[in-house]
């Protein structure tokens, strides 16, 4: 099953291009952005809202846990580290429809034209997303690591 994730035309390949389908990349200083950054973003709103929703508050915990637990990474890394286990602890779809489907923030961060402003592209994502919740991901932290290096040399060296 792990190695359906990893590698080009692969699942965590797929869902990063499909987020960055008319992402505005703005380069201020020099900078690029990222998806990370935008996840990073909406954290932050969340954090300023006070929010008591549960789905809120985890998925506050677990952007913080990768920023502070994979600050080695760099931040597609960090970003597919996100997909991947929410995917295996079943909130990705709650994440996606109740959290970044922020539209403010789509606005601000993303074209009109883009994969995540499509209500029809958003519909089909949603299913193929809620196709993983009747699977169980079982992660071998050792598994995890030897694809994820394997696949990803050039980011690493």
């Amino acid at each position: 099953m792990i190695s359906l994730f990893f590698g080009p035309k692969k699942f965590l390949s797929i869902i990063t291009q499909v987020f960055y389908y008319g992402f505005k990349n703005r380069r201020s200083f020099r900078r690029q952005t990222f998806i990370w950054d935008y996840l990073l973003r909406v954290q932050c709103e969340l954090k300023l809202s006070n929010s008591k929703d549960p789905t809120h508050q985890d998925f506050i915990r677990l952007i913080d846990d990768i920023s502070n637990k994979a600050d080695t990474y760099g931040k597609d890394m960090k970003f597919q580290l996100f997909i991947f286990i929410s995917l295996r602890d079943h909130k990705l779809t709650p994440y996606f429809l109740k959290i970044l489907l922020r539209p403010q923030l789509l606005q601000i961060h993303y074209e009109t034209e883009s994969f995540l402003r499509d209500q029809t592209l958003l519909t089909f994502l949603t299913q193929i997303l809620n196709t993983f919740n009747e699977i169980e991901l079982k992660l071998d932290k050792n598994r995890v690591y030897y694809y994820y290096y394997k696949h990803h040399q050039q980011t690493w060296a």
